[in-house]
């Protein structure tokens, strides 16, 4: 099963996000722009996992939830990852925050104790907006996330989530398998 534990921004935020972005949507239609029911912050991946690593991680999210108070994440920018042939993702930037920080700490403390390896790349906070699967035909498009001015754009985080990710012709169908609450620390 193919999964990764992240955080769910729900409602009103991704109406806004969704309206902040709609400029850029318009202006590169042929991007694989993310749809908002699939929009997330992951914070961690694990790919394939058995269901005997699924029931033991199940477990210890249980046996040790998350001391973190529940705070508030703020999207501050607009970016993009690179690969060798040019824009790869567009993403929402996450603020810097000490409690996401305390959580993802938290999650990687878990997993360690499991025996999963820790990430070998730095954790960078985002939301993933859309692909890019061919080379850009227009190279202004990282310029323009630079320059984009965003509302204030913020979503209470409360839960942290399980989900199962299904590949499709149609893209990823995401489920969520567990939900987490963030405990009062």
């Amino acid at each position: 099963m193919r999964v990764f534990i992240g955080i769910k921004p729900e409602g009103e935020f991704l109406n806004q996000l969704e309206a902040a972005v709609a400029p850029l949507r318009r202006e590169f239609p042929g991007l694989n722009w993310v749809p908002s029911r699939n929009r997330h912050l992951t914070l961690r991946f694990l790919g394939e996992i058995t269901d005997k690593v699924l029931n033991a991680l199940c477990g210890r999210l249980d046996a040790f939830p998350p001391r973190v108070d529940p705070f508030s994440i703020q999207i501050d920018r607009l970016g993009g990852f690179s690969g060798r042939s040019g824009l790869r993702v567009v993403w929402a930037g996450i603020q810097s925050s000490f409690r996401l920080e305390k959580l993802k700490n938290w999650l990687e403390k878990q997993l360690g104790d499991m025996g999963i390896a820790a990430e070998d790349r730095p954790f960078h906070a985002h939301i993933t907006l859309a692909r890019i699967s061919k080379p850009l035909t227009d190279p202004t498009l990282p310029q323009k996330l630079h320059q984009a001015r965003l509302p204030d754009l913020t979503f209470p985080v409360a839960t942290v989530h399980l989900f199962q990710s299904r590949l499709s012709a149609n893209g990823p169908l995401y489920s969520i398998l567990k939900e987490v609450p963030l405990e009062h620390a």
